[in-house]
């Protein structure tokens, strides 16, 4: 029909169409009104495509003869039929149900671990108060014991004095011990002295051990005293300890005058660490660490400034008091030690509550600790390190207070803003706490640091089919939709690449950095990312336990000290033999029928002692 005053429309929905005739003059919504009567979508859901030019949408008030339609004429219809659109809502207003029930089961159980955090928190804070009653009443007996002691020791000591005949003053020429090439005098208070000075000391009778005080020529209120290593120094010369020599202000060449002297046995002994460092080694490995390193020394004067290896670190400690006087000798005594606080502040965290975010500037060669803690085993949490200025590393670690390239259980190196997430599927995840080290690289860095819930992957409110179905990607190991893997591809494979070494994905631009090299602190170089492996298997610096005490040795030192110790005698706490460390699995074994592991034997062993 060709009549001007009918106009003839077709109408394409969702692969069919319905042919309508109208009137010419009939409006845009009258339209509709015919279309919902074929297709049951509301007038106001419909979306009419083809009726102006360019995809321009007509009023609803427009006459079709207005709009200069061909005749016949067609039209694109979008939108939702009416009965679908209801099973829509009903599908949201479900969700939404849902969604809240899940909120509030949430806040209950925030509330319930917030109070059993609580009641726990009490529980241990009265523990504390118990334990540090226990302590002080413990300390009283002691310290009253310890004064019953020094006073029958003076008594002996006043009866039983030396000898003073017998004496010997030597002046020396005196050089430091990196002179004489002998680093290990700087872990004790020892000498070396020349064979001259020896046939003197047998000519003089001095009594043993051999103990001297240093003074130098001139006049000066410090004290310092020091036993004796060997006699293979060149003639009138001595080595010292460099500590010593700057304890005393003694310069290399100097002459100094050494005295024989007879020290008092000491009692008491009061440490302060220089570095807070000191405060990383276990509380209960502390007390071995000091008995093992203060074995290496025979004399002790206030003020001394002596070094305790452990670890592959060195640890500096002032003398502050000792008893019962101002230097004394520590052979063959029982001496109580009390370590103050070290004169370096420890480690300072910042914490970081989950769902903040925190900004931070880095000097170069400057770090910044933080630490944040995972209650729910349930949580997923994404830490977010975005630089704003330069560029920053991020380490993250439960073991440790300062995660670092060598030492950490997760980290990120790309270039720009870097992401972990660390959930239950982590092979190192815990409940508790967790410690970030921030690293700026190679220049300062300004950065936004935050720690929040991971955002759930794949999420499809409407469930379609298309984001349901999901393949991993060759290239980046991530899941992506079915229906977008080849564009996914064709961005990865030119922004992504994976590390044949550690099998890590990096961006393209971070590779070269990641697979920067790095020298280890037992001068080897490597691959930054074998670094890590090489220091937990390889490295001979690595610490290793000992087999019969609580102690960690570097690799290369673990054979001579485990010689050294398993030598030493102890008795049996059953049956109260004497035998050799080494010894003891074997004994309990064959006279007690008990098999012990490697921990447990340096657990009996500590409880022997």
């Amino acid at each position: 029909n060709n009549d001007m005053t009918t106009q003839n429309l077709t109408i394409s929905f969702r692969g069919k169409t319905y042919p309508i005739e109208i009137p010419s003059d009939a409006t845009v919504w009258q339209l509709k009104e015919r279309i919902d009567e074929l297709t049951e979508v509301f007038p106001i859901h419909q979306r009419l495509l083809g009726l102006l030019p360019k995809g321009a949408i007509p009023g609803d008030s427009e006459k079709l003869s207005d709009l200069k339609l061909k005749n016949p004429h067609k039209v694109i219809l979008m939108g939702t039929p009416a009965r679908e659109m209801t099973d829509l809502l009903e599908t949201e207003r479900e969700a939404l149900i849902i969604k809240r029930k899940e909120e509030a089961k949430k806040r209950e159980k925030e509330a319930r671990l917030a109070e059993e955090r609580r009641i726990e928190e009490e529980r241990m804070e009265a523990m504390r108060k118990e334990r540090e009653e226990q302590r002080r009443i413990s300390e009283e007996r002691q310290r009253k014991m310890w004064e019953e002691q020094r006073r029958v020791q003076l008594q002996n000591e006043i009866q039983n004095e030396m000898d003073t005949s017998a004496e010997l003053t030597l002046v020396v020429q005196a050089y430091s011990s990196g002179v004489a090439g002998k680093p290990e005098l700087e872990m004790n208070d020892k000498i070396i002295m020349s064979a001259n000075m020896l046939e003197q000391i047998v000519g003089s009778r001095l009594p043993m051990p051999l103990t001297f005080q240093i003074l130098p020529t001139i006049e000066t209120d410090r004290q310092c005293h020091c036993g004796v290593l060997e006699f293979t120094a060149p003639p009138n010369t001595v080595y010292l300890p460099y500590w010593m020599m700057e304890k005393m202000s003694i310069m290399e060449g100097d002459q100094i005058i050494l005295k024989n002297v007879n020290l008092p046995k000491g009692t008491f002994l009061k440490l302060q660490p220089h570095s807070a460092d000191w405060m990383d080694i276990p509380y209960a490995t502390r007390k071995p660490v000091l008995e093992f390193a203060l074995r290496k020394f025979q004399v002790l004067t206030i003020g001394d400034a002596i070094a305790i290896e452990y670890g592959g670190k060195d640890y500096k400690f002032t003398v502050l008091h000792l008893d019962p006087a101002g230097a004394v000798s520590i052979l063959d005594t029982d001496i109580a030690v009390e370590v103050m606080e070290p004169l370096e502040d420890a480690i300072i965290e910042d914490v970081i509550e989950i769902g903040q975010e925190v900004r931070g500037e880095l000097a170069e060669n400057s770090v910044k600790y933080y630490s944040f803690t995972i209650d729910d085993p349930n949580s997923s949490i994404m830490l977010r390190l975005h630089p704003t200025q330069g560029d920053a590393d991020m380490y993250v670690s439960t073991k440790t207070k300062k995660p670092d390239v060598s030492n950490y259980m997760w980290m990120s190196q790309n270039l720009g803003s870097k992401e972990i997430t660390i959930n239950n599927t982590s092979s190192h995840f815990v409940t508790g706490l967790y410690h970030v080290t921030i690293v700026p690289y190679e220049a300062p860095a300004s950065y936004i640091f935050s720690v929040k819930e991971a955002p759930i992957e794949g999420g499809n409110t409407l469930g379609s089919p298309e984001m349901a179905a999901t393949v991993i990607c060759s290239n980046c190991l991530r899941k992506v939709p079915e229906s977008s893997l080849e564009m996914h591809q064709l961005m990865c494979l030119r922004r992504n690449k994976r590390c044949p070494l550690c099998d890590q994905v990096v961006s393209t631009e971070a590779y070269e950095k990641h697979q920067s090299q790095m020298q280890c602190q037992c001068g080897m170089t490597m691959d930054a990312i074998k670094l890590k492996k090489h220091k937990e298997t390889e490295c001979q610096e690595r610490p290793i336990k000992c087999r019969f005490c609580p102690l960690h040795f570097p690799a290369k030192n673990i054979r001579n000290h485990e010689r050294e110790c398993g030598s030493r005698t102890a008795a049996c706490s059953h049956c109260g033999s004497v035998f050799k460390r080494m010894e003891l699995r074997k004994h309990l074994s064959q006279e007690h029928d008990i098999i012990m592991s490697d921990l447990t034997q340096s657990t009996e062993l500590e409880h022997l002692k």
